[in-house]
């Protein structure tokens, strides 16, 4: 099982992979109690037709009935328990990992920002003391301007 951190807490999700993989649905040669068959009579879900969103052909998928009809399950799907008791399907995530620090994204994206703003600066330093016949060398921790 993996952990979802949901405003204003975490959630339990179970990744459902075809029939029977969730763990309340019972065995696999049964319709799942959690995630049933996915059946619908129009001719654009027969089961060899391939589903626009994943690829993969009608048949492999699932459905979860819901106050408000029901959800599409994709195989690769993360099946979500509500506070209310309720199921639902959650992508997965680009990074395929369960678990998420918020804020992760928000630090890479400063760090490469503040990097790239740290090349330029230097570019930038560089093309001025070309003017003057210097270059800049950069020793850590210490920075010296010397002739060229």
């Amino acid at each position: 099982m993996a952990r979802y951190r949901k405003k204003p807490g975490e959630i339990d999700a179970h990744q459902w992979l075809k029939n029977g993989d969730h763990p309340e649905d019972g065995p696999a040669e049964f319709e799942g109690k959690i995630v049933r068959y996915f059946r619908r009579p129009e001719p654009e879900y027969d089961g060899q037709t391939v589903h626009d969103l994943c690829g993969r052909i009608w048949h492999d998928h699932g459905w979860i009935d819901a106050l408000e009809g029901g959800h599409t399950v994709c195989p690769g799907d993360w099946i979500a328990k509500g506070a209310q008791g309720e199921y639902y399907p959650v992508k997965p995530n680009s990074s395929d990992e369960p678990e998420t620090d918020p804020l992760a994204d928000a630090r890479s994206l400063l760090a490469e920002h503040e990097r790239q703003q740290d090349e330029a600066c230097r570019a930038e330093i560089e093309q001025v003391l070309a003017k003057y016949g210097r270059k800049l060398v950069v020793t850590q921790p210490q920075i010296t301007i010397v002739p060229t």
